[in-house]
């Protein structure tokens, strides 16, 4: 008889608890939205002439009270097809393009992924050593 009463109860959570909040997709940056000139690294090739690219944001965590890093995605129009998965580019907001959801155009390739050059001295980088000091260093072992 016991049982039978407990089935019948039921319990009424307060307002505050009955409403559910749905995760909204974070907006994109402002810098993101509103800049004519953007570097991003191209992430995929997603079209035949529309890749995706990421552009790197740092967003306050209120817990941690820290910054951490996230990328807001855009999708660019690459005529050329000069871009490949891991670039870093230069992307130019174009307001002429007829798709919504496509609202930049690459401009140009800043860094091919896996040959960096350094911006002070022009020279290519590989690690931590210039790709001419690999070549002198290799010289003096066979000398020695």
């Amino acid at each position: 008889m016991l049982r039978a009463a407990t089935r019948d109860i039921k319990f009424k959570l307060p307002d505050e608890y009955q409403k559910t909040e749905t995760k909204a997709k974070p907006e994109q940056a402002l810098h993101t939205k509103e800049s004519s000139l953007i570097m991003a690294r191209v992430s995929h090739e997603r079209y035949k002439n529309i890749v995706k690219c990421a552009v790197p944001k740092h967003r306050l965590n209120p817990v941690l009270m820290m910054f951490r890093r996230e990328n807001d995605d855009i999708q660019v129009i690459d005529d050329s097809n000069m871009s490949s998965p891991g670039d870093w580019v230069l992307v130019r907001r174009d307001d002429s393009i007829p798709d919504e959801d496509v609202k930049h155009r690459l401009e140009r390739v800043v860094y091919q992924y896996g040959k960096y050059i350094d911006p002070l001295t022009n020279r290519r980088t590989l690690g931590l050593y210039y790709d001419d000091d690999m070549t002198h260093l290799e010289r003096i072992k066979v000398d020695l």
